[in-house]
């Protein structure tokens, strides 16, 4: 078992707790990368979303055609 106060690790330990978490997050990029992709490109969507709701009238024709032509609401999810 591993203590939570890091400042008790060896650096054995800190070396192993570094490679496991290293190779979870190869597994998981390996076997779900597209999952990963979708959701940051998501965040992204709605980032911009947030910006444009808070811009003035006249500001948001531009970013609204960027919008419609990136994602339309009733695309499918991609799995």
């Amino acid at each position: 078992m591993i203590s939570i106060n890091t400042k008790q690790w060896t650096p054995d330990q800190a070396w192993a707790v570094y490679q496991v978490v290293e190779q979870l997050y190869d597994h998981l990029l390996e076997q779900h990368h597209e999952s990963f992709r979708y959701y940051r490109w998501r965040e992204e969507q709605l980032e911009e979303y947030c910006r444009y709701i808070d811009q003035q009238q006249c500001e948001r024709v531009e970013l609204d055609e960027w919008l419609n032509s990136a994602w339309k609401p009733g695309d499918p999810e991609p799995f």
